[in-house]
């Protein structure tokens, strides 16, 4: 999981995310790593994004989540790292 934080406006920030995760998983092929997904977050602390890139496949949920929704963002994170993608 890669998290880029980034202040103001988050749907800019998507880009250098992406990039990010797209090295992740090239950097993970390069060492055999069988890993098949990659997840990503954008947040400037207070609002946070989720993505995941999944072969060549990448999902971008657009829901800004704000951190009075903690227990949610909280649960989205324990997915991405309790999950077996």
């Amino acid at each position: 999981m890669l998290v880029e934080a980034k202040k103001e406006d988050l749907i800019s920030r998507l880009g250098q995310c992406v990039a990010e995760m797209l090295a992740a998983k090239r950097f993970n092929a390069e060492k055999k790593n069988n890993v098949s997904c990659i997840y990503g977050t954008v947040t400037s602390g207070t609002d946070w994004l989720f993505l995941k890139l999944e072969a060549k496949c990448l999902h971008i949920d657009l829901t800004i989540y704000p951190i009075a929704l903690c227990n949610k963002i909280l649960g989205i994170l324990a997915n991405m790292v309790t999950q077996k993608a």
